[in-house]
C-alpha cells in the first residue's frame, strides 16, 4: 500500500492524530512517528534509531503531509529540518510529482525553507481550516490512484465522480453517520415536544382542578 508521511510539530499532534485515523478509515495509509491507539505499534518503536526511522520512511513515501500552523511555522528544532529533508525528497523527484502538500491546520505563512530550487512556500498549500478533512481525503485517493494508473499504463475517468472502492465507502459510511445523526436529532426534537405538551396538559388540568374546587368552596359559602 502507498505510505502518506506525516510531518508535524508535537504540539499539534492531537489534531494530527483525529487526521491520521480519518485517514486509515478512509482506505489509506498514513504514518506518524507516534500514531494513536490502536496503531501505537505502527510508529518508531522503541530501540530503533529514530532518525534513521523517519529518514526512510520520508524517502519510501507516495505522499508527505506537512502540517504548518503558527506552532509549527515558529517553532525551533527538528521540525524544521525534517521540513527541509522532505523538500530534499521533493527536489529528487520529477517537477510534476505531487509528492510534498503543505496542509495548514490554521492561518499562517509557510516557512521559506528552499532546498536547490524547490521551496515550501511555492507549493500549493491546502487550507484544512478554511475547507474539509473530506476534500483532502478525495484529493490524496485521486492522486494515489492517478500515480497507480499511470504505472500501469492505463488512463483513469475525469469524472470527479470517479473514485476508489476505499473511497466510494468511506462516504457511504459518513453519509449513514449524517443521516443516523439527523434522524436521533429529529427524534429527540419530537420527545421534547411531546414532554413539553405533556407539561402543558398537566398545567392546563391542575388549573380547572384548582378553578373547581375554588368554584365549590364558593357554593359551600352559600
Amino acid at each position: 500500500m502507498n505510505s502518506i508521511f506525516l510531518s508535524y510539530a508535537k504540539e499539534d499532534k492531537v489534531p494530527v492524530e483525529s487526521i491520521f485515523l480519518a485517514l486509515k478509515e478512509a482506505g489509506l495509509d498514513p504514518w506518524m512517528d507516534k500514531p494513536p491507539a490502536p496503531f501505537d505499534l505502527d510508529g518508531i518503536l522503541p530501540g530503533q534509531f529514530w532518525d534513521t526511522v523517519l529518514r526512510e520512511k520520508m524517502k519510501g513515501a507516495q505522499r508527505a503531509l506537512a502540517f504548518l500552523s503558527p506552532t509549527s511555522v515558529a517553532k525551533k528544532g527538528y521540525v524544521q529540518r525534517e521540513f527541509r529533508l522532505l523538500l530534499s525528497y521533493q527536489a529528487e523527484r520529477p517537477a510534476t510529482t505531487q509528492f510534498l502538500i503543505p496542509v495548514l491546520l490554521a492561518p499562517c505563512d509557510p516557512p521559506n525553507h528552499r532546498v536547490d530550487t524547490t521551496s515550501l512556500a511555492d507549493l500549493q498549500w491546502f487550507s484544512l481550516y478554511e475547507s474539509s478533512l473530506d476534500s483532502l481525503i478525495r484529493f490524496l485517493h485521486r492522486s494515489i490512484d492517478s500515480d497507480s494508473d499511470q504505472e500501469r499504463g492505463t488512463v483513469r475517468s475525469s469524472d470527479p465522480e470517479t473514485i476508489s472502492l476505499h473511497t466510494q465507502i468511506y462516504f457511504l459510511k459518513r453519509q449513514m453517520e449524517q443521516r443516523e445523526k439527523y434522524l436521533v436529532e429529529q427524534l429527540e426534537k419530537r420527545i421534547d415536544e411531546a414532554e413539553a405538551q405533556r407539561d402543558d396538559w398537566k398545567n392546563v388540568a391542575i388549573d380547572e382542578s384548582s378553578r373547581h374546587g375554588h368554584l365549590g368552596k364558593m357554593g359551600e359559602s352559600y
